[in-house]
């Protein structure tokens, strides 16, 4: 929904802020208590951080108009889904907001497969086609990678990988949804996301029982073993050693060039670059010229540290414990589903982009407000999503 942009005057909007907008009016309307949040003072102060992180990045931002765009976009609106959801929402309410979530899901996930196997050229809908993988390297047989309904590969797997550690501890639909949600994953070639779903299992396995934590760990230094002792380029394809070769050779500079940037004086190691201040800062500093600058220098650390400064870095390390903390006094599948939901996002993070998006920082503060439902004092309630 926030592909679909359109302008309110000098206003730029998406449908996805519309509806965030319209629904966060009728729920002040409907005069929400807010007593559920007393017991979480770790939470708040997480999360009052993190605002004044995006605000003071607002401020600092080389163009003031654009940043108070991605500041309402990232920060403010994403967290008021997640206040709505952790102040009213029930533990039906989770479920079937997870129902929704799997139903996206599996769009997303379907029309990947149908695209990567059958329609890499899309469909001509009264005159117009849509669907098609909007790259011509990407279309090609032999490099071809899942799009989706998105405008490159990542963007299918930031999308549906944090879902597969909740959707696969549920009932035999939600398991469905989750494999097809591995196999888009798969077909869009994100590494990072792999490695993310592959981690989220880890973590899992340790944590379930002493005869699935020995098998982790067995089979993480079998792994282990045969990544050091078999040359990269016998693991895979030529083509896609090729592809993280390169992927990897311009993350590995994008990082260097960042860090340098991030460290090259005091002011800008404390407040960052702003929001959307990052192509324009970093391009002194920019190393391969024959390689774009994008949006963003694809690592968690850096990503935040260059939007929202060093406070923006631990204001989402501290959401990112209280979360699991939560999470973990709470045990039952939705809950085991948002520790491994994080587990997906910090690991993915490393070399992506798993917050800056609108649709993933709805998806992160959904699943804080998730995990204070889930939270809440009431063993009835607890038993019920369990």
């Amino acid at each position: 929904m926030y592909l679909v942009r359109f302008s309110v005057g000098p206003l730029p909007m998406t449908v996805l802020e519309v509806l965030i907008l319209a629904t966060v009016v009728v729920w002040i309307g409907s005069r929400p208590d807010f007593g559920r949040l007393r017991g979480h003072k770790g939470l708040l102060i997480a999360s009052g951080l993190f605002l004044i992180a995006g605000t003071i990045a607002m401020l600092v931002a080389p163009e003031l108009r654009t940043a108070a765009g991605l500041w309402r976009a990232y920060i403010v609106e994403p967290m008021l889904v997640g206040l709505m959801i952790a102040v009213s929402a029930t533990p039906r309410t989770i479920e079937r907001l997870v129902t929704a979530i799997a139903v996206s899901v599996g769009v997303v996930s379907t029309w990947a497969v149908v695209q990567y196997f059958w329609l890499p050229d899309g469909v001509t809908i009264w005159g117009t086609m849509i669907g098609e993988i909007p790259n011509s390297y990407w279309r090609a047989e032999a490099t071809r990678r899942a799009t989706s309904i998105f405008p490159f590969p990542n963007a299918v797997a930031l999308f549906v990988a944090p879902w597969i550690p909740m959707l696969a501890l549920r009932g035999w639909w939600y398991r469905g949804v989750a494999v097809l949600a591995c196999v888009a994953v798969v077909l869009s070639q994100s590494l990072g996301a792999v490695l993310g779903v592959g981690a989220a299992v880890f973590v899992w396995m340790v944590w379930y029982h002493r005869w699935t934590r020995v098998v982790a760990i067995v089979g993480a230094v079998a792994l282990g073993l045969v990544l050091w002792l078999v040359p990269p380029q016998q693991l895979a394809t030529e083509n896609l050693y090729a592809q993280k070769s390169w992927s990897g050779r311009v993350r590995t500079s994008m990082w260097a060039e960042t860090t340098e940037q991030l460290t090259h004086a005091p002011s800008v190691a404390v407040l960052g670059n702003g929001l959307g201040g990052y192509q324009e800062a970093v391009k002194p500093f920019h190393r391969l010229n024959w390689a774009e600058i994008y949006l963003y220098p694809h690592n968690i650390v850096l990503n935040f540290w260059s939007e929202m400064g060093a406070l923006g870095v631990i204001a989402f390390a501290l959401l990112i414990g209280c979360v699991v903390r939560l999470a973990y006094r709470v045990r039952g599948p939705i809950a085991i589903g948002i520790i491994g939901a994080a587990t997906v996002i910090v690991v993915h993070g490393v070399v992506d982009v798993p917050y800056f998006k609108n649709d993933l920082a709805v998806a992160w503060w959904m699943l804080v407000g998730m995990a204070v439902v889930l939270a809440a004092p009431s063993q009835k309630s607890r038993k019920s999503v369990q």
